[in-house]
């Protein structure tokens, strides 16, 4: 199986697992790290409206899509909010593009962790 397939599995099984939930206003899957991302941002988006989803998980999206300035504003965000499961969640290694960048070694240091 080739990366697309697989992705095409994942897309259809997150779809599948989301209808579950009976979210509604869920855009079409697209086999792509753009549309995972546009897919997962929807759901979390989704989610946050019942106040279940944090800020990082938010940049987890945008950082699957390589959006450097949105990532980074939505994990100072996340620090801003004290969110819970930002220790956790900024060793993802969807972040690795980001962690050369001043802002994200600013960030860090200020919650007290080692770039």
């Amino acid at each position: 199986m080739d990366a697309r397939q697989g992705n095409a599995q994942a897309l259809s099984a997150a779809r599948k697992a989301l209808e579950l939930e009976e979210s509604k206003n869920l855009p079409a899957p697209n086999a792509t790290a753009k549309g995972f991302a546009q897919l997962t941002r929807t759901h979390l988006n989704d989610m946050s409206k019942h106040g279940q989803v944090g800020e990082i998980l938010l940049a987890l999206s945008s950082a699957i899509e390589g959006d450097r300035e949105q990532a980074i504003a939505l994990l100072q965000k996340s620090t801003a909010n004290h969110g819970t499961e930002f220790p956790y969640e900024i060793r993802d290694p969807l972040f690795d593009f980001l962690r050369s960048d001043p802002r994200y070694i600013e960030m860090m240091r200020g919650m007290g962790l080692p770039p």
